[in-house]
């Protein structure tokens, strides 16, 4: 599965599935948006996914019960990756 020219967006991926989701994504080829409400987790998780795969991470706090949070996470999406 080629996933280039794609943009992967995964909650939760500051660790555990939604971490391995989001390397996933990029192992096959996409740029990922890390979304997680733990920000420094996430953060790192990004720079390591990032630094494994030589794919584009973006790492954005989020809390998906919040209506303000998701229509940030779209839009930071769409400034960095069109």
């Amino acid at each position: 599965m080629k996933l280039n020219d794609k943009v992967a967006i995964v909650t939760g991926a500051a660790d555990g599935i939604g971490q391995a989701s989001a390397l996933a994504f990029a192992q096959h080829g996409a740029s990922v948006v890390l979304a997680d409400i733990e920000s420094e987790m996430n953060q790192a998780a990004a720079a390591r996914i990032s630094e494994e795969t030589g794919q584009k991470t973006l790492a954005v706090t989020c809390d998906v019960s919040e209506d303000d949070h998701l229509e940030n996470l779209l839009q930071v999406t769409l400034d960095r990756f069109g």
